[in-house]
């Protein structure tokens, strides 16, 4: 999966905080990451494109930044994420589930598969 709660970064101890605090200790999910990493990466390229909707786009694909999930960019060819997966296992610790990574897939992309934008 491209995240989990108990990832172990700053990026994702300071999400998770801010989530939990913010919506009554629930954890934030990889559908919260999503919607978190989604409007991070528009407000950067609106903000690099200095408000110009023409700019925008070509802005848009040069966004990089390390959030909850990791290193996130998006593919100027497919306009997909790229993104790392993780392989995690879930144990029960001190009467809890947790999460261990097992192996991270760095800077996973789709083939490119013709999309336009």
């Amino acid at each position: 999966l491209h995240y989990f709660p108990g990832l172990d970064t700053k990026e994702n101890h300071a999400f998770q905080a801010a989530y939990k605090s913010k919506f009554s200790g629930k954890t934030g999910s990889e559908f919260a990451v999503a919607g978190y990493d989604a409007a991070r990466l528009l407000t950067e390229a609106i903000k690099a494109a200095g408000g110009d909707k023409s700019k925008f786009k070509s802005a848009l694909s040069k966004v990089r930044f390390t959030g909850p999930r990791g290193p996130l960019k998006i593919d100027p060819k497919t306009h997909n994420v790229i993104q790392n997966i993780y392989v995690f296992k879930n144990e029960f610790i001190n009467g809890k589930v947790e999460q261990r990574v097992l192996a991270t897939i760095a800077n996973v992309q789709d083939e490119p598969n013709g999309c336009v934008m």
